[in-house]
């Protein structure tokens, strides 16, 4: 008990002698009847008017976002057609893309096709003139009498002949 006497009058004593801090302020006097900052009052405005430009700025790319494309395809859940439109949209756009390699196929075939007969006709037209058979060359040039491609026989004769 002795203890706990000597105890608090050694924190009472301790507390005594530095006080308990400036309750009134003896530093510079303060003119500030409104109790605003100025300063801080610029600065906020100052941030505020960025954020509101910053903003604007949202709202103008949220308005233009919607017709925006992403890539090749539009895969978007928002599709909006209005008008005739021939394709239009991601279906168009495979349509379009299978279209053109069922024409590249079909291109490809006929040309080698049109490849192989050219050497056809010029392997029999060779072997016609290597002939000397005037009888075989007339009842030939009286096939294709009339014909579109008279001409064409007419000229891998000719082109033969002077090579042979």
């Amino acid at each position: 008990m002795n203890n706990i006497i000597r105890n608090t009058f050694f924190i009472v004593l301790v507390l005594g002698i530095t006080g308990c801090g400036n309750f009134s302020p003896r530093g510079p006097n303060i003119n500030n009847p409104n109790g605003k900052i100025e300063e801080l009052k610029n600065n906020q405005n100052g941030l505020m008017t960025e954020i509101e430009l910053l903003k604007n700025q949202l709202r103008i790319s949220n308005s233009q976002l919607e017709k925006i494309q992403q890539g090749m395809l539009n895969i978007q859940s928002n599709n909006e057609n209005s008008g005739v439109q021939i394709f239009s949209g991601q279906g168009g756009l495979i349509v379009a893309i299978i279209g053109f390699v069922c024409m590249t196929i079909v291109i490809l075939h006929y040309r080698s096709k049109a490849k192989i007969y050219e050497k056809t006709s010029d392997i029999l037209v060779e072997k016609i003139v290597e002939s000397k058979d005037e009888n075989l060359q007339n009842d030939i040039f009286l096939a294709v009498l009339g014909t579109k491609s008279e001409e064409c026989l007419l000229n891998l004769v000719k082109k033969h002949k002077i090579i042979g």
